[in-house]
């Protein structure tokens, strides 16, 4: 096998240069890791952790945005149960007014019925006793006239 390794072109051959690549592989790779790789891997976790905190920020952001729509439409719906009740009650109010207003009317209505009722009885009366008294006279000028013609 050394000699098939021996038949090998120059830089392909296995001797004592082999640890001097090795060493120099290691001191690149040394400089290479300091140099370039550690800022570029703390710059990606720098980005990384910049894309977190952003969707940390908008998971927040979303759920304050929901609590609000939540909270709003619950004040929405209890300014719409308010609306009605406030409704209901004035409806109520302006039906037993209207009620009152009405009863007021047909006791009014009423006691002018009565009124007049009693005034045209009152009337009535008037007119009866004026009847009999004219009817009375009457009769006494006609019995008074017959008599007096029956007489002569």
């Amino acid at each position: 096998m050394e000699k098939m390794l021996q038949g090998l072109p120059g830089p392909m051959q296995i001797n004592e240069t082999i640890f001097v690549i090795a060493v120099l592989f290691l001191v690149l790779l040394v400089i290479l890791n300091n140099l370039i790789f550690k800022p570029i891997v703390a710059k990606l976790e720098e980005r990384a952790h910049r894309i977190k905190e952003g969707a940390d920020a908008e998971a927040h952001s979303l759920k304050t945005v929901e609590e609000s729509m939540a909270t709003l439409k619950k004040k929405r719906i209890e300014a719409r149960a308010d609306a009605q009740n406030q409704t209901h009650a004035i409806l109520k109010a302006s039906e037993s007014e209207g009620n009152q207003i009405i009863a007021d009317s047909r006791e009014k209505a009423k006691r002018l019925v009565e009124a007049t009722a009693k005034e045209v009885d009152d009337q009535v009366e008037k007119a009866k006793t004026a009847l009999r008294d004219e009817t009375k006279s009457l009769a006494e000028k006609i019995a008074t006239t017959v008599l007096s013609r029956s007489t002569t």
